[in-house]
């Protein structure tokens, strides 16, 4: 890791973590295969494993006056999904035809792995830290420097779509983890990417069993668009699961660090209310609904709502008191 890890020693207070993605592609630092690493913004930190982190404040004295970071920018960058580069799932032509057509929603950022070697005293030049076309070529062509001057973010989901391994790399002991990816009680798959993820970097070994989530009639996306009105929407037998995980031994320690970690995943329930039901009926789709369907109204949202209401009512009161309330040993972390 480059520059200073974050430990949840450096604060013990509640703490709202926004997640980007740093592209690295082309640059030879990335792990084969990801073309890029997290990045992320705090009130105490700003930066990631791969480019080192700065104190905020010191990289708003420094890099402040080049760019327009506040809590609804970084917020706008996390979810910048449409994008030339978009890390681990970066496809090379595409993103050159994204960069011509000028649809580009990520965001060159100064890089704190060159601006914690200056002083927060020092100005920055404007005329070398203000992204011109240069950079914009760097797009078209795909190459993203870890060592340039600026970093190129894009959506957190290009790297780990929950936030999980950033909780995990706080020091979380107590976690509480909402997944609305659009796997469905079939797969998964984004959690099992995350706690890859989570082994790789930081030797964290899960022991969580997601079987009650899975819907022994779940039928596939095709099969469940030809499902006819009178027939029942497959439920998950089960709202929330409950397991635990290790952190490697600290240096010069033999003993593993334990933690909770309980998780929701966006299903249909059994015990959900009769409009919920309704609406998954008529909506077949439903709650795994692509994102490309923009045009949402009221009843829409409503079965979202409630049903992201019941299925956590569930799980709240299905948690051992100890699960819900972290202790001191790290900080409550709202990922983005």
């Amino acid at each position: 890791q480059v520059g200073r890890p974050i430990t949840p020693q450096d604060d013990q207070a509640t703490e709202w973590v926004v997640c980007t993605t740093a592209n690295l592609r082309g640059s030879g630092e990335a792990a084969p295969g990801r073309s890029g690493g997290s990045f992320t913004f705090s009130r105490e930190w700003v930066g990631g494993p791969e480019v080192g982190w700065m104190r905020t404040d010191d990289y708003m004295k420094l890099a402040g006056g080049q760019t327009d970071f506040d809590v609804g920018s970084t917020i706008a960058i996390s979810g910048a999904a449409f994008s030339p580069a978009t890390g681990t799932a970066s496809v090379q032509n595409k993103g050159r035809l994204m960069a011509l057509l000028n649809l580009r929603l990520g965001v060159w950022v100064p890089n704190p792995m060159l601006l914690q070697t200056r002083s927060p005293d020092d100005e920055l030049p404007n005329w070398r830290w203000k992204p011109a076309w240069p950079w914009y070529f760097r797009e078209f062509v795909g190459f993203f420097d870890r060592t340039a001057r600026f970093v190129y973010l894009a959506d957190g989901g290009h790297c780990e779509n929950l936030g999980l391994v950033e909780l995990l790399r706080r020091g979380c002991s107590d976690i509480w983890m909402v997944s609305a990816a659009g796997d469905g009680a079939s797969s998964f798959e984004t959690l099992a990417q995350a706690i890859a993820l989570a082994r790789e970097e930081l030797g964290v070994e899960f022991n969580l069993d997601l079987g009650p989530l899975r819907s022994p009639e779940k039928p596939s996306r095709r099969q469940r668009r030809l499902l006819r009105d009178d027939e029942e929407a497959p439920t998950a037998p089960a709202s929330f699961v409950a397991g635990t995980f290790t952190y490697p031994p600290p240096e010069g320690s033999s003993t593993r660090i334990n933690g909770n970690i309980n998780v929701i995943e966006a299903a249909l329930i059994g015990d959900a209310p009769w409009d919920v039901h309704s609406y998954a009926e008529r909506n077949k789709d439903f709650p795994d609904i692509s994102t490309g369907y923009q045009l949402m109204d009221h009843r829409d949202f409503e079965a979202y709502r409630m049903l992201g209401f019941v299925q956590t009512q569930r799980a709240l009161d299905g948690c051992k008191p100890s699960l819900c309330v972290a202790d001191g040993d790290g900080p409550i972390v709202p990922v983005i």
